[in-house]
């Protein structure tokens, strides 16, 4: 069974491999710059991000190590805190917006990953006040040609492997259902 593991952005070394976490706090520093406290609150209970994933301020603090590490994020300023020191506050740097806006846009071809960074990236549009209507039609065009291909090797497969090969199938063409009625519904 033959999954995408990367986006052909990934495949062509323009952009840094980045984890699911780090894909979620980079596309968040959209909204505008926020402190690590505030960022872990939006992916908890009562967030807005909480039904698409949850995040806690450990995990939240590795992603931004990272994302400070591959010159995506910077310390921009400190937000004072009533029971300690001041937090810092992180923005996205230029080549962070540039990738963020960039995988905002694009397509997913992960399905282990699509399930959480779809709606996501359906969130930030909407939050953005940007139409997600580009996105949607890349990303059922994405599902599409993804199902072509893993109607293939479930055609071919047997015993386990076709197991996973069905798997898949039926999980690119509920995401394909998915985007359809988004569509339909005039997202």
């Amino acid at each position: 069974m033959t999954v995408p593991i990367l986006s052909r952005e990934e495949q062509n070394g323009k952009v840094p491999r980045l984890s699911l976490n780090e894909q979620a706090v980079l596309g968040v520093l959209l909204l505008g710059p926020a402190a690590a406290p505030d960022l872990a609150r939006l992916f908890a209970p009562g967030g807005p991000f909480r039904p698409v994933r949850r995040l806690g301020k450990v995990q939240v603090y590795r992603a931004l190590g990272r994302l400070l590490e591959l010159g995506l994020v910077r310390e921009e300023g400190a937000r004072p805190s009533p029971s300690g020191p001041p937090g810092a506050l992180y923005a996205l740097t230029p080549q962070g917006r540039l990738w963020a806006e960039a995988w905002l846009r694009a397509p997913l071809g992960r399905l282990p990953e699509a399930r959480v960074l779809l709606r996501l990236k359906l969130a930030l549009h909407l939050l953005l006040g940007r139409d997600p209507r580009p996105f949607l039609l890349a990303q059922r065009e994405a599902y599409r040609a993804l199902l072509q291909g893993l109607g293939r090797e479930a055609e071919g497969a047997k015993g386990l492997g076709r197991v996973y090969a069905l798997w898949w199938r039926e999980m690119a063409v509920a995401g394909l259902r998915y985007v359809e009625v988004l569509l339909e519904e005039g997202f």
